[in-house]
């Protein structure tokens, strides 16, 4: 059974590579230039760097900050 899905899908890629081929060869004939490939860039996010933390997060972070390691608590 193995053999026999992978004949197939062999067979597909096969003639999805021949159609690949046939439109760019079209796209040739008529004038058109082919397209390269180029990577897209990076988003670059700096997220929260920069903003001031709020009353609520200074209070949040004080309250952790006071537990101490919670690991070392007996």
């Amino acid at each position: 059974m193995y053999e026999k899905q992978k004949e197939y899908q062999a067979k597909q890629r096969e003639k999805q590579r021949l159609a690949q081929q046939k439109q760019y060869e079209k796209s040739l004939s008529k004038g058109f230039k082919p397209i390269s490939w180029k990577p897209r860039k990076a988003i670059k996010s700096k997220g929260m760097a920069g903003a001031s933390r709020t009353v609520e997060e200074l209070a949040l972070h004080n309250a952790i900050a006071e537990l101490g390691c919670i690991c070392c608590i007996n």
